[in-house]
């Protein structure tokens, strides 16, 4: 399931208010309540906008795809959790082949309304890992300008503490 997170924008003000499209953890939300306060006005924050200190809490968490539906939206960085879950490095990965035929379609889909209409998403997702274990996600899709393609910031964060390292 997706849904939009607020912009600012006066048409969503009622989204934001009634805590639809907001994300559930609290790494997601500081991530997002960065994004916000680095766009300002505008509809996306520029990617060089981006300092990584700032949002050390949530990096382990976070990846940056490229919009680029040709090569599948190859991570440019993706987060040493978010590559635990998987059991692999995923930079330089296509983020579709991590989903089955329906998936991919469905994130093509999501990733071309972040895109498109330069708006975040909040949708959960469940997978496996290499041994078989279930992961549920949540993923905050956000999307960043670049000079030469509009990139996807996005967090995915397990919600089971298993897959999790390090310390909780």
């Amino acid at each position: 399931m997706a849904r939009a997170v607020p912009n600012g924008d006066s048409c969503d003000q009622g989204i934001g208010r009634t805590g639809q499209g907001r994300s559930e953890d609290p790494s997601a939300r500081e991530l997002y309540d960065y994004w916000s306060a680095r766009r300002g006005l505008r509809a996306a924050p520029e990617r060089s906008d981006i300092e990584p200190g700032a949002i050390r809490r949530a990096l382990a968490d976070t990846f940056i795809v490229a919009y680029d539906r040709g090569n599948g939206h190859a991570f440019r960085i993706a987060g040493a959790r978010l590559c635990a879950a998987f059991g692999r490095e995923l930079r330089g990965a296509a983020l579709i082949d991590l989903w089955d035929q329906e998936g991919k379609a469905r994130m093509h889909e999501l990733l071309g309304v972040v895109a498109r209409e330069c708006i975040g998403v909040v949708a959960g997702a469940r997978g496996r890992s290499a041994e078989g274990t279930v992961l549920d996600f949540e993923l905050l899709l956000l999307p960043l300008h670049d000079r030469t393609a509009a990139d996807a910031a996005s967090s995915a964060r397990s919600l089971r503490r298993t897959c999790r390292t390090g310390s909780s």
